[in-house]
């Protein structure tokens, strides 16, 4: 799926399989960027959608999601 990472990268398999079941789509060019932070809104719509809000991040948008969810409660972030 991404150029930027080999399957010789610890997390090929896994990257590969959340990426065919829809929780990952990268960046454009065919880029997964394996070693960047992960942005906080990135982190909550994989934790949303595995909890099973996929619909509904798609109904009301991702912060209605996640305040539904109650995921943000007590956490402090900054972007990454």
């Amino acid at each position: 799926y991404y150029n930027d990472m080999p399957r010789t990268h610890y997390a090929y398999n896994e990257v590969t399989l959340l990426t065919e079941e829809g929780y990952f789509q990268g960046y454009g060019g065919a880029q997964f960027r394996p070693d960047e932070f992960i942005k906080s809104e990135h982190a909550y719509s994989l934790i949303l959608k595995a909890m099973g809000y996929g619909y509904y991040i798609e109904l009301k948008g991702l912060k209605a999601a996640a305040a539904y969810a109650e995921v943000l409660d007590g956490i402090t972030h900054n972007d990454e």
